[in-house]
């Protein structure tokens, strides 16, 4: 009976010892299949250099380098996209209506239009008087040196036109932005929401202002947030009025404080800028007095004048000869025959120098007057106009003049 209990104790020892055997051999392979799997990632990890850190789980660890550069290659591609829409971007801003590349095919086939009727014409005149090779050799300039410097001049003349466009709807802006800023804090002060009290406060005499505010409530109608889109068209223009004016709005609103006193306060500062703008220019009133006095009278005048005594000077030299002179006088050379100076080149010279001194004088009296070339850009084209005028109606009062003493 001892044997028969001793057998089957070690049958039982053995079965457990199988059994712990089994279990521990199923533990490590389960050990061993949950290691592989994480040894395999350290390794690349380190592998790859991404600055990993060994411990009981993986921990990523943010390369400094690394985020530098994907921050820097984001700017870069933001850049190009800048450039790709800078086109796009002045369009919006200038409200025209047009895709870029339908615009630049227009500008092209403008500009290929313009190059085949220059060549057109200078062929006509110049077929009979020079060479098949140099008719040649000029078509193929026309087709590509022309061609591309027509081009520039259509993209540049473009750019200042849509430039003078963005400049005139800022103008027109600030021109009635005290009047809105007004109604919207009565309004506020009625007791509406600032959506509201800027939707209830558009009227058509404000034009452009009106239609902006309507795109930025339907912006907020379809879920976009408010201060967001009164940035987006504050951003379209480059006036540092209006975007001082919703900078200080969108403040006034995150802060929770009075917005109606705030805009009232805001209207009333830009009334006092705007006093302060046309006392300045009331003050320099005699500077623009002279300049203008001396610019459109004085030069063309004094310029005709020179214009007349060339004339009669040439006359006097070609009437006086050396055979004319009585004999035992001694002759002395002046030179009166030789025309040194034609009088049609003086012409010339003198609408040039007219144009030039009208022009810069504009410019000078827009600076004085508004501090900005851009709001003066007539008044440039209106001193040329005048100044040229002025020169030519001298020339022909002064010669009818002379031609009656003579």
């Amino acid at each position: 009976m001892g044997n028969k209990k001793r057998k089957k104790g070690r049958l039982v020892k053995k079965k457990n010892s199988r059994k712990k055997a089994v279990k521990s051999g199923k533990s490590s392979v389960k050990k061993r299949y949950k290691a592989e799997p994480l040894k395999k990632l350290e390794k690349n990890l380190d592998v790859k250099g991404e600055g990993y850190r060994k411990t009981g789980k993986v921990n990523t660890k943010i390369n400094e380098e690394k985020e530098i550069k994907k921050v820097l290659s984001v700017i870069n591609k933001r850049d190009e996209q800048k450039k790709r829409n800078l086109l796009k971007y002045y369009l919006k801003k200038a409200n025209i209506d047009i895709e870029p590349e339908i615009l630049k095919k227009k500008i092209f086939k403008w500009a290929l239009i313009i190059t085949v009727i220059l060549d057109i014409f200078l062929n006509a005149k110049l077929m009979y008087k020079t060479s098949t090779t140099h008719l040649i050799l000029i078509n193929a300039t026309m087709l590509t040196a022309g061609l591309l410097l027509i081009l520039l001049l259509l993209w540049a003349g473009f750019y200042i036109y849509v430039d003078m466009l963005m400049f005139n709807r800022t103008k027109k802006i600030e021109a009635v932005l005290v009047d809105f800023l007004q109604l919207t804090s009565a309004n506020i002060r009625a007791g509406m929401p600032i959506d509201q009290a800027l939707w209830f406060a558009i009227r058509p005499r404000f034009g452009i202002l009106a239609k902006e505010i309507e795109l930025v409530e339907k912006k907020t109608l379809t879920g976009e947030p408010l201060e967001k889109a009164l940035t987006e068209f504050a951003d379209k223009y480059n006036s540092k009025l209006l975007k001082e004016s919703i900078s200080l709005l969108i403040e006034g609103m995150k802060a929770g404080g009075e917005i109606g006193s705030l805009l009232n306060n805001i209207a009333d500062n830009i009334k006092d800028t705007q006093i302060l703008r046309k006392e300045m220019a009331a003050n320099v009133m005699t500077y623009v007095i002279f300049i203008s006095a001396s610019t459109l009278f004085a030069a063309p005048f004094l310029m005709g004048l020179s214009y007349q005594l060339l004339q009669v000077i040439t006359n006097i030299g070609s009437q006086i000869g050396a055979n004319q002179m009585p004999q035992g006088v001694t002759t002395i050379s002046i030179g009166f025959g030789k025309q040194s100076i034609k009088p049609s080149d003086f012409k010339k010279f003198g609408i040039f120098v007219i144009a030039m001194t009208s022009g810069i004088s504009a410019m000078i009296i827009t600076m004085i007057q508004k501090g900005n070339l851009k709001s003066g850009w007539k008044n440039i084209i209106l001193f040329i106009i005048i100044g040229v005028s002025l020169f030519l109606a001298s020339i022909k009062i002064l010669g009818g003049m002379f031609s009656a003493m003579m």
